[in-house]
């Protein structure tokens, strides 16, 4: 898988829309009998909440209150990858409460991590129809864009969730992976800068800078820094990982490059991307037929890394 994908990143948990507007009241029966459904920070397994949600579901009570068990249910088995029990769930809780946009918004993260693009980009639709002011639609209908290709409307849909919430990190993280996507580096850099300047502890932005200035060929020890620091918040990220081995290939440090892409490869053995990588930087260390032996595995892997690699498209040599 291409490893610049890494900032296309669906935060399953993040829409921060209750489903009603506000919490039920302590009269109320339902999920004010069981509040383990909808509360964070509780010391609760993602299972027990679900298990907590069921019981919700089972003992009935006003529709509200059902819709909104529905949609914490849903919205829990989407982060324990459970996508097709989400949709069963967000759908429920959409047909009890058809005019509250953050089941749509869920049930369209669930489609999206099905691949299913049209109906999750279908469901995004709806929750902005329903509110145009919903930042988070907005960002996650741009990754289903983005993920079709269509980096013009992601980029558009980015851009109007950072004018509706100005300081959403995720957009602008995902907006510069996109302006990557089309080669503007700069913007790319300078969105990634806005990322880190609200997150300073944001792994994911320290990466996407590291990487994009490696490509650019300029501050490559700022490079460095913005990947290691990367790596002190998230060891062992396979995708900083992969970018620092690139940063490496650039600055002609060929046995540190040869090292981060041998980790890559402990955890994502088919990356043609860091096979690719190392193959050039044994190549660049003096072991040139071990180093074209390995760059034709990759290729045999992935037809399109050669070219992805070719005339310094990734900062490398030819």
């Amino acid at each position: 898988m291409f490893r610049r994908d890494f900032a296309i990143f669906v935060h399953l948990l993040a829409s921060a829309v209750a489903l009603l507007g506000a919490c039920q009241s302590a009269t109320q029966p339902g999920l004010a009998q069981s509040p383990n459904c909808q509360r964070e920070g509780l010391g609760l397994t993602n299972a027990e909440r679900i298990e907590a949600c069921t019981r919700v579901i089972a003992a009935g009570g006003a529709d509200d209150s059902t819709a909104e068990a529905y949609f914490f249910r849903g919205t829990l088995r989407n982060a324990v990858g459970d996508y097709v029990g989400a949709i069963s769930d967000l759908t429920e809780s959409v047909r009890l409460s058809p005019r509250s946009p953050g089941g749509f918004v869920n049930r369209g993260n669930a489609y999206m991590a099905l691949g299913n693009y049209e109906r999750a980009l279908a469901d995004y639709d709806h929750a902005i129809s329903i509110d145009q002011q919903h930042a988070v639609a907005f960002m996650h209908r741009g990754i289903a864009f983005r993920r079709q290709g269509d980096l013009v409307r992601a980029i558009s849909d980015y851009t109007e969730a950072i004018r509706l919430q100005p300081r959403f990190e995720e957009a602008f993280l995902n907006r510069g992976s996109a302006y990557v996507a089309t080669g503007d580096l700069t913007r790319a850099i300078a969105d990634y800068d806005e990322a880190i300047r609200l997150d300073p502890n944001y792994a994911k932005a320290y990466n996407g800078r590291c990487w994009a200035r490696a490509v650019l060929r300029q501050n490559l020890g700022l490079a460095l820094d913005d990947c290691n620091r990367a790596l002190t918040l998230s060891p062992g990220d396979p995708a900083s990982l992969d970018s620092r081995g690139l940063v490496h290939l650039e600055l002609g440090n060929f046995d540190h490059a040869i090292a981060d892409y041998d980790a890559v490869l402990l955890r994502e053995p088919q990356n043609s991307d860091a096979i690719y990588g190392r193959g050039v930087a044994l190549v660049g260390a003096g072991r040139t037929a071990e180093g074209q032996e390995v760059m034709d595995r990759a290729i045999e892997l992935d037809p399109q890394v050669a070219q992805r690699f070719a005339g310094g498209r990734y900062g490398t040599p030819h």
